[in-house]
């Protein structure tokens, strides 16, 4: 078996941030010794046609990594689907592996720290998974250490092992336990927004893999490894986004400049309690309708001054 860890992108029609992704994530030494996976799904109507293509035909140009490989779907799956058959497919030669999306920008030590991390916890099944993306709230945190430890990982940028991955129950079978007022309560340990999603997931109303995976983080209560200062920023939360360019946004974070290469973890996980409330912050629903708010007062305030 393989021992070396690949990189997955997921790409759908977004050539711009794609490009500023590999633009990012070559600045990380460790890519000429690193495989990429592409999965390129295919256009959901007609109208998207010319910008997948144009997304696969940057896709074939991307050097500085070991390999590349190109697997274009021909039908449209949908993220959901596209992510889980895509990592189980990787795992079929490979014992761990990281995720990016097109829509992401990484320091340029965000595989070291995954490395690191990936290679440290492999054995610790308390540990399901590592994220590299952390709010600017818990940047903000007086503490000198690398990570924390949390209980739902974030879809922007992540690692994971085969062996959690396999034991994922992607049809939430167990989902009667949440019946339970304090099972409800330790579910919402990573976010008051969890259980609606949840919910929404199984009436057929979304389609995520996250919300499912994060179900079973709880049903194991096991750790996702939350960095200090975030590796990942969203390129939706820059300045040269549609909706909120030129504001804040509740995951608004900054982006780890130190080209620190060398972290410092703990052997065992543990709950820290600033930590847990700073998380949680972001996804409190005061927190969400407040920013809805600021957001379309900056669409209708925006379009009057350029007008």
């Amino acid at each position: 078996m393989i021992q070396t860890t690949p990189i997955c992108i997921f790409v759908y029609k977004r050539a711009d941030t794609f490009r500023r992704l590999i633009e990012s994530l070559v600045k990380n030494p460790e890519c000429e010794r690193t495989p990429l996976y592409i999965f390129s799904d295919a256009a959901r109507c007609e109208a998207d046609r010319s910008a997948v293509r144009q997304v696969r035909e940057f896709a074939h140009t991307i050097t500085g990594f070991l390999s590349v490989e190109i697997i274009e779907r021909s039908i449209n799956m949908g993220l959901a689907s596209s992510i889980i058959s895509g990592v189980s497919h990787v795992f079929s030669m490979y014992e761990r592996v990281i995720v990016l999306e097109d829509d992401l920008i990484v320091s340029s030590n965000f595989i070291a720290y995954m490395h690191q991390c990936l290679e440290k916890y492999e054995n610790n099944l308390k540990v399901c998974s590592v994220s590299g993306y952390s709010s600017q709230r818990i940047a903000d945190l007086e503490s000198d250490q690398d990570i924390y430890f949390g209980r739902r990982s974030s879809s922007w940028g992540w690692g994971i092992w085969k062996d959690r991955w396999e034991s994922v129950d992607w049809e939430v079978r167990d989902i009667s336990i949440l019946k339970n007022r304090k099972n409800r309560r330790k579910f919402r340990r990573g976010g008051a927004d969890l259980l609606r999603m949840l919910r929404r997931q199984q009436q057929g109303k979304i389609d995520s893999w996250a919300i499912r995976f994060s179900f079973y983080q709880y049903i194991t209560d096991s750790f996702d490894i939350v960095p200090k200062v975030s590796k990942v920023i969203n390129c939706g939360f820059t300045k040269s986004a549609t909706n909120t360019a030129g504001m804040e946004t509740r995951f608004s974070t900054t982006l780890d400049l130190t080209n620190k290469r060398i972290f410092d973890l703990p052997n065992d996980p543990f709950e820290d309690k600033d930590f847990m409330i700073a998380f949680r912050v972001p996804f409190r629903t005061t927190e969400r309708l407040k920013f809805k708010f600021l957001s379309l007062c900056h669409r209708i305030f925006g379009k009057r001054r350029s007008s």
